[in-house]
């Protein structure tokens, strides 16, 4: 380009000047905040990867300090143990007569316990099924007396029906009988006007034939 005017001012005027200074300065400025925050990261990875180190370190050894301290109290615990268990098998040796003897006192009062348990048990069962059959006897009683009771109840009840329906049967006839008196006596009664009144009739009829009779014998006189 050697040779050739650059014109400022005409790349000033219509504002691409900016184009051509910002852009750069603002990559030069990206890349050292970019520089400066990557080496900080680092930095601080690096002390992280550190300290990180330093504590798992510190908690190994921790835990191999544990580890020792545990294995050192159980081998202890297991001397303490193994002492005893030395020490009881020799007092058991020294007690086995007595314990022996024990264990067979032990085993008469079981063997008692579980003679008296039998008997009790026998003694329920003895007991329990006696109560059973008194109680089935009791329940066939009962049931006897109140099919009794209920057969009883039937004839009274059958008793009562048939006295109700003979009396209802009574009644009934002597209502039909009173009935038929009244009405023999209504048509008897009936009957007797009936004749007085024909043998009223039958008066008057003569007693009217024979004023005639005297009339006409009064009117053909002498």
């Amino acid at each position: 380009m050697a040779g050739v005017a650059f014109d400022w001012r005409a790349l000033a005027d219509d504002g691409a000047i900016f184009y051509y200074l910002l852009i750069p300065a603002l990559i030069a400025v990206t890349t050292m905040l970019f520089r400066h925050i990557w080496g900080n990261e680092l930095k601080e990875r690096e002390k992280e990867a550190l300290e990180k180190e330093r504590c798992e370190k510190q908690e190994r050894e921790k835990e191999r300090r544990e580890k020792e301290a545990c294995e050192k109290e159980r081998r202890e615990e297991e001397r303490r143990e193994k002492e005893r268990l030395e020490q009881e098998r020799l007092e058991q040796e020294k007690r086995e007569p007595q314990k022996r003897e024990q264990e067979a006192r032990e085993k008469e009062r079981r063997d008692e316990e579980e003679r008296r348990e039998k008997e009790a048990r026998e003694k329920e069962a003895r007991e329990t099924e006696r109560c059973e059959k008194e109680r089935r006897e009791e329940a066939r009683r009962e049931k006897e007396r109140l099919e009794q009771e209920r057969s009883e109840q039937e004839k009274r009840e059958q008793q009562k029906c048939e006295d109700e329906a003979r009396e209802q049967e009574a009644r009934e006839k002597e209502r039909c009988e009173k009935q038929e008196r009244e009405k023999e006596r209504r048509e008897k009664e009936a009957c007797e006007k009936e004749r007085r009144q024909a043998e009223e009739r039958r008066e008057q009829r003569s007693a009217r034939q024979q004023k005639r009779e005297q009339e006409k014998r009064e009117q053909g006189g002498p």
